[in-house]
């Protein structure tokens, strides 16, 4: 598969799980955080056991492992963005999770001990300004009674959001994408069943809009979201898939403002071409850096003439 297939897939797998913030603030008016996860991820991972079933046929340990760990990781993700959801609007939760798009490159420069490229530091930039134009404008307006409460579990998610992607970065090249993406599904739902029938009053949806937005959660963002992440993600960087992570809260924005009549103001246009423009300049700086033929021949010339 070719870069731009990879990132062609990545766009679609960001598209489907932005619009999941929009899906699970209408399911959270029936369903608590952990049983809302239960039944999303449980019904999509039988969904593909069924559909990609001779690939477990030969699964190895490892990659069952592999697979409890990134599942493990997105668990706590969507545990504090579903909980950050009850307290602050789509827009605003998408912005802050997607925060992740400037800690990928501080953690991977912690880890390696070595400083992230000029570019990527400025396209990290470019698309957390982006995302702010999106949606800053809007969280002082929802902001009330548990908003910063909200605020810091979306940093949660944020953080985990990051180490999720460097974990799947690194599996991804390991394992088989599908079954990866599978697996982490299974113990996503697996962990949370067990948190709902725990501490939740645990039950499938009551109303039609609940069961068509649980409907959209399972085939959507997560049977074609989450499925096709780690296929993306054996062929992008994680420093890259940060940064295409930027369209979600654009994509959140739109849906919220559309669907939910959520704020979507003037500088929303500004927050789209940063982050346009962010996804673009590690593609386009090192063409403009590199100088042209007709440039190398007159360099030479000046050389020899010397």
């Amino acid at each position: 598969m070719t870069q731009k297939k990879a990132e062609t897939i990545l766009v679609i797998s960001v598209a489907c799980r932005a619009v999941s913030y929009m899906f699970s603030k209408v399911a959270l008016d029936d369903l608590e955080p952990f049983n809302l996860l239960a039944i999303r991820f449980l019904s999509a991972a039988i969904v593909l056991t069924v559909i990609f079933r001779k690939k477990f046929a030969v699964m190895s340990r490892r990659t069952m492992f592999h697979g409890m760990l990134i599942g493990a990781a997105y668990f706590l993700v969507t545990t504090f963005e579903l909980n950050g959801l009850c307290y602050t609007d789509s827009g605003t939760t998408a912005f802050i999770e997607n925060t992740a798009i400037v800690l990928v490159p501080i953690f991977l420069a912690v880890m390696t001990r070595k400083m992230p490229g000029h570019i990527t530091v400025i396209s990290a930039v470019l698309a957390l300004s982006g995302v702010g134009f999106l949606t800053l404008g809007g969280a002082s307006a929802s902001a009330g009674a548990g908003f910063m409460h909200g605020v810091v579990l979306c940093f949660g998610a944020a953080v985990m959001y990051a180490v999720a992607m460097i974990i799947t970065d690194r599996f991804a090249a390991e394992d088989d994408p599908v079954t990866i993406g599978i697996l982490q599904m299974w113990f996503l739902g697996l962990f949370a069943l067990p948190a709902s029938l725990a501490t939740e009053s645990t039950h499938l949806p009551v109303t039609t809009d609940s069961w068509f937005s649980v409907a959209a959660l399972v085939i959507v963002c997560s049977i074609i979201g989450f499925t096709t992440l780690p296929i993306a993600q054996r062929y992008v960087s994680a420093e890259r898939v940060s940064l295409f992570c930027g369209l979600a809260p654009l994509i959140a924005g739109v849906s919220g403002a559309v669907f939910l009549h959520e704020s979507f103001t003037a500088a929303n246009a500004i927050g789209t071409a940063l982050i346009i423009v962010a996804i673009f300049v590690p593609e386009i700086a090192p063409k403009l850096a590199s100088p042209s033929p007709r440039t190398k021949v007159s360099h030479r010339a000046v050389r020899h003439a010397a």
